[in-house]
């Protein structure tokens, strides 16, 4: 599944280059897409992750992901 440029959930700006970083969190479930609004660069600091995450998603390291 991808992330399709939007704006953002949280703060409702739109994704500009260099604003959201774009990167994928491996997970136990399998893994996350996620999108951050920079808030060094004018955004909220909101992190979305496709697909959402759950209460058993933990990182590799086996810290629960927020």
């Amino acid at each position: 599944m991808e992330i399709q440029p939007a704006p953002c959930p949280n703060c409702g700006k739109p994704p500009r280059p260099g604003c959201v970083l774009v990167g994928w969190h491996p997970c136990k479930c399998d893994g996350h897409q996620y999108r951050y609004c920079r808030d060094d660069k004018g955004g909220c600091g909101h992190t979305m992750y496709v697909p959402p995450t759950g209460e058993r998603c933990k990182d590799p390291v086996n810290r629960p992901i927020r």
